[in-house]
Parts: structure tokens; sequence; C-alpha cells
């Protein structure tokens, strides 16, 4: 008899390395293939025969625990098959069927998700977005936060110091102090300090903003489309007009429920941040735009996505 590897495939390898690296820092960690009876109180609970059945032989591929081990969320990295494979999808919906019924987040994942954006897998980035929303629900019950206070990821601040050395270092309100600051550190004078939106895709919507107004090849404001195509999958296109054309960038993603994040509106931000980068290409002579028969061509395409 044989040992079998936990992680088989190199998609799952990069997961489980991204997502450990994160949750390190929120002082959690992650396990692979847990059963999801070794999650779930399933004695007793009211689920089906065929759900307590399934619970016992089937696992997800990550689970993120904090430092008592109990469990916070599951991740699983699903392949293209999920998407068209009828069994597949009957598995997948008994498994988010007793998550939902357990009140427990199940973040599915695909490729696409691995792709960084400002050195941070997105994978990360919708992450932060949970450990976010889960200190701003603990200090709502601290009283720190009013309780009507709505949680908005893109209103979070940054404040970013610049070090002796030149380089930029995030001030972490948990760790560090404004009063006491490192020797290493130049002090607080205004050049010396940056504050950023937390979220990058803010940044990239207003940078575009800003080209739009300034930059004279830009010959008017971007459209967006977006919706889900047959299957499911979340699109968006995004079409710049330029002097001698269009700068088109289209986005496809595997649709996900999770709390705090829309997979559709991430998939909307992932269009332009992608169509910024082709922007800047196409400013130093290596992106041709594409002709006014493509883009209305694309425009068709994107009218038959379902709008939600």
């Amino acid at each position: 008899m044989r040992l079998r590897k936990l992680l088989v495939n190199n998609y799952e390898c990069l997961t489980h390395e991204a997502l450990s690296d994160f949750v390190k820092s929120e002082g959690c960690q992650v396990f692979p293939k847990v059963r999801l009876g070794d999650v779930f109180q399933i004695s007793q609970s009211g689920i089906s025969e065929a759900e307590y059945s399934y619970a016992l032989k089937a696992h997800f591929d990550f689970v993120v625990c904090d430092s008592d081990f109990q469990p916070l969320f599951a991740v699983e990295f699903d392949e293209p098959y999920h998407d068209t494979d009828k069994r597949a999808i009957f598995r997948d919906n008994i498994k988010a069927g007793l998550c939902e019924k357990a009140n427990f987040p199940l973040l599915r994942i695909a490729s696409e998700h691995l792709e960084t954006v400002n050195s941070l897998p997105i994978l990360c980035w919708i992450c932060d977005v949970w450990f976010r929303a889960r200190e701003f629900r603990q200090a709502q019950e601290s009283g720190q936060i009013p309780q009507n206070e709505i949680f908005i990821y893109s209103g979070i601040l940054e404040l970013w110091v610049r070090t002796e050395s030149g380089d930029w270092r995030e001030i972490d309100a948990r760790k560090d102090s404004l009063i006491d600051l490192d020797s290493d550190w130049t002090g607080l004078e205004s050049h010396r300090i940056q504050v950023r939106h937390r979220d990058p895709f803010i940044q990239a919507r207003a940078r575009l903003a800003m080209l739009e107004q300034q930059h004279e090849s830009i010959t008017g404001r971007h459209t967006e489309y977006n919706g889900k195509d047959r299957i499911g999958r979340d699109n968006a296109v995004v079409m710049i007009p330029v002097r001698d054309g269009y700068i088109i960038e289209h986005v496809q993603c595997r649709a996900f429920k999770f709390p705090q994040v829309s997979s559709l509106n991430l998939t909307a931000d992932l269009a332009i941040w992608h169509a910024l980068e082709s922007l800047r290409q196409y400013f130093r002579g290596l992106r041709s735009p594409v002709s006014q028969d493509l883009a209305r061509s694309w425009t068709a395409r994107a009218n038959s996505w379902k709008v939600v």
C-alpha cells in the first residue's frame, strides 16, 4: 500500500501556499483535505440521510482555523469541469447546501483567483475583506463602532511611512505606535507620509478616471459591461476609446458566494485593472487598439450576458 499526496496538483499547492502565508499574519492556520464531518456536527443535526452520508465521505480542499482550531471558512479550488460536469455540479450543490445550513462561509476559486494584484493574490484580497469585516463586527460588539455603521472595504485607508532606507512601510495599528517610532524611521514629516486606499481597485479606477480627463490619446470615457454567461461564469468587458480605435479588456471568472465580496463586482474590478495596464502598454507603443467593428461585436456579446 502506497501513500497519497494530500495536494495533488500545482494549483492546489499554489492555493495552499498563498492562503497559508496570508492567514499566518492573522494568527490563523490552514488545514488541507478536511472532512466535512469533522467540521460540522452532523449527528442529530436534522440533515437528510444523503447529506449525512456525503458529509462523512467528502472533504474541503482547505479549512482556515483560528488559533483555537475553530473553523472560520473553507476554500475550494475548482477546475473547469466543475462548471459543466453534472456529477460535479450535483456534489458541489450538496456541499454548498450543508455550508449554508451551518452558516459556514465557503469560497470557491479557480486559477484566475491566484493572479496577483499589487503583489498579492486575488484569493488573499478576498480573505482580507473577510478578516477586516470580522474586525469591524468585533469593534461593533465592543462598542467602538456604532451598530448602525455599515462595513465598506473600499473605505479603509492605510498610513504608510518612508524609512531612512527610502522604502515605504505600512503602519500596523495593532503593532506600531506613531509616538514611539523605530530608530530607523525618519519621523512624520508630511512628505514622508502617504495615505492609501487598502482596496487596490479603488486606486485603479481613480487612475483611469484621471487619464480619461488628462491624456490626449483618450477620446472619451470608458464603457463597462458585466453579467453571467450561459454556464454561470462572471464576465466583464471594459472598452476605452482612443484615437485610432479601442482598448478592450475582457475578464471571465468563476462565480462564488462569500461574505462581503461580490464575485461579479470583483470581475468588473479586474477588468478595469487589466484595462489600465493595457492602456499603459498602448501609451508605450506595445499594444495596438482594436477596430470599431470589433468593439461592436463585443457590445453584442456583452448584451447576451445575464445581468444580475
